[in-house]
C-alpha cells in the first residue's frame, strides 16, 4: 500500500503547476481562445457544402461564402445550368422565379393544407382562424388547466406550439387531449438583479405513478364535433423519443387519402411495446393492426420515423430491429400479416428516405453496408417493395446527406470524410 505521504506529494505536485498556470491567464488569453470558437471560425472556411432551397421542380439555389463574401447560385436541373451572382433576387427574377413561401405553420399556429385556416391553443382549448374572414371559432370547450388541447409539454421539453396533425382535406385534426393533473411540479428560479422570477410547470418524476397521459381525439372542424378514440390513454411517447412530437409535429400518425382513417402508434411507457393501429374518423372506433414487443426498447428508426402507411395498396412499411439490424418489413394494413422483409443483412437502416409507391421502390440511408469503409459512414439506396434490385445511389466514400427536389427526381448530395471535405 503506498504511503498516504507520498500520494499527498504527488497531489501537490500535479496541482501546483496547473494552478500556476491558470493564474497567468489573462483576459486577452480568453479572447484569443474564444476566437477559435465554430461560430467563430465558420466563416474561415470557404464553399464548405450545398444546403439547397428548392423554388421548384426543376431549379434551386443556394449560398456559398467566397473570400470576397457572398454568392448565390442558382441551379436549373433539366438544363444543367448554374448562373452566380451577388443578389439572390435579381437572380430569382432574371430567370422569371421568386423565393416561395415553404413556411407549414406560423409558430404556435398551425395552418391547413390547403392555407386557409390556422389552428392554435387559446385558455387551455383548441380554437380556429379562417384566415380569409380572420374570424376565429372554438373547436374544444372542456379543456381545463393541465388538461388541455393539443398542449405541448414532456416535462423536459415544452413550448406554447399546438401538437396536431391536419388531416388532407383540411377539414379534420388529430391531436389529444393531455392529463398532466398528477404530474409533479417543477419549479426554476431565476438569479438576478432584483426580485426573483418563480417558474413552475408539470414534470414527470420517477416517484409519480403515471407519466402525462393523452387521450387521443379527432377534431371535425366543419360542424364542429370532438370524436374520442374509443381506447385506453396512452403515455405521452413516440417511436422516435421520449417524446410524442420528437420531430417537431404530432409523431406516429399518419392520415389515409381520403381522411377517413387516422394510422398512428401506441408506445408503451418503457417503450417495450409498439401497437400499430387505425381509428374511424366519423365513430373514433379503433383497431388493432398488428403489436411489436421487445425486452429493450423498440424505436422507429435513427434520425426519423420509418413507419408508413401506404394508401394505394393498403400496406405498412414498418421498421424494426428483431434480428439486432434495423431493417424494412411490409405489412398488410388489413389483415397486419407480415407480407416479406424489404431489408436484409447486417448493417442499419436509418432513414426511409422517400417511397416510391408507383414504382414500389424505397430509398433509403444506411450505415455499414459498404464493408470496407467506417460503418458511420452513411449512403443512399433504393430497393423495391419486394426487396429485390437493391442499389447504392451515393458510392463515393464519406457520409452522405441528401435534399430531394419537390418531385423527387432529383437530389443534391453533400458528402465528406474526417480528412476529405
Amino acid at each position: 500500500m503506498k504511503s498516504p505521504l507520498l500520494f499527498l506529494f504527488l497531489l501537490c505536485y500535479f496541482i501546483t503547476p496547473l494552478q500556476s498556470q491558470t493564474a497567468k491567464m489573462s483576459q486577452e488569453d480568453y479572447d484569443r481562445a474564444v476566437k477559435f470558437l465554430g461560430e467563430n471560425t465558420e466563416d474561415l472556411v470557404f464553399q464548405k457544402s450545398v444546403n439547397p432551397t428548392w423554388v421548384d421542380k426543376d431549379h434551386f439555389w443556394y449560398r456559398i461564402s467566397t473570400q470576397e463574401g457572398s454568392r448565390y447560385v442558382l441551379v436549373n436541373t433539366r438544363k444543367e445550368e448554374k448562373k452566380t451572382s451577388t443578389d439572390l433576387e435579381s437572380l430569382l427574377k432574371e430567370a422569371k422565379l421568386d423565393i416561395g413561401n415553404t413556411s407549414s405553420g406560423l409558430g404556435t399556429e398551425m395552418v391547413s393544407p390547403n392555407g386557409k385556416k390556422l389552428a392554435f391553443i387559446k385558455d387551455w382549448n383548441l380554437w380556429l382562424r379562417d384566415l380569409e374572414s380572420g374570424k376565429e371559432r372554438q373547436l374544444t370547450t372542456d379543456g381545463i388547466e393541465n388538461y388541455g388541447y393539443a398542449t405541448d409539454n414532456a416535462g423536459w421539453e415544452r413550448s406554447n406550439n399546438p401538437v396536431l396533425l391536419w388531416s388532407p382535406d383540411s377539414k379534420k385534426i388529430a391531436t389529444y387531449q393531455q392529463d398532466q393533473r398528477h404530474v409533479s411540479d417543477m419549479y426554476l428560479v431565476t438569479t438576478n438583479i432584483g426580485a426573483p422570477n418563480l417558474q413552475k410547470w408539470k414534470y414527470p418524476l420517477p416517484e409519480d405513478e403515471k407519466p402525462i397521459m393523452i387521450e387521443r381525439v379527432i377534431i371535425d372542424t366543419e360542424k364542429p364535433e370532438v370524436i374520442r378514440l374509443q381506447m385506453e390513454p396512452d403515455p405521452r411517447r413516440g417511436t422516435l423519443c421520449d417524446n410524442i412530437n420528437c420531430s417537431g409535429t404530432f409523431d406516429d400518425n399518419d392520415w389515409s387519402e381520403d381522411s377517413s382513417r387516422l394510422y398512428f402508434v401506441s408506445t408503451s411507457r418503457n417503450h417495450k411495446s409498439a401497437k400499430l393501429r387505425v381509428a374511424n374518423a366519423a365513430t373514433g372506433k379503433v383497431k388493432e393492426i398488428f403489436e411489436e414487443k421487445v425486452k429493450t426498447q423498440y424505436e422507429s428508426g435513427r434520425d426519423k420515423i420509418n413507419w408508413s402507411y401506404l394508401d394505394s395498396s393498403n400496406e405498412i412499411i414498418w421498421y424494426s430491429e428483431r434480428d439486432d439490424f434495423g431493417q424494412l418489413y411490409l405489412y398488410d394494413a388489413e389483415t397486419g400479416k407480415l407480407k416479406n422483409r424489404i431489408t436484409s443483412g447486417d448493417y442499419v437502416v436509418t432513414e426511409v428516405s422517400y417511397i416510391d409507391e408507383e414504382n414500389r421502390e424505397i430509398y433509403f440511408m444506411a450505415n455499414g453496408k459498404t464493408k470496407d469503409e467506417n460503418p458511420y459512414f452513411s449512403h443512399l439506396y433504393k430497393v423495391k417493395f419486394n426487396g429485390k434490385g437493391i442499389k447504392e445511389l451515393t458510392p463515393e466514400k464519406g457520409t452522405h446527406s441528401i435534399s430531394w427536389s419537390p418531385d423527387h427526381q432529383f437530389f443534391v448530395d453533400n458528402y465528406s470524410t474526417p480528412i476529405q471535405p
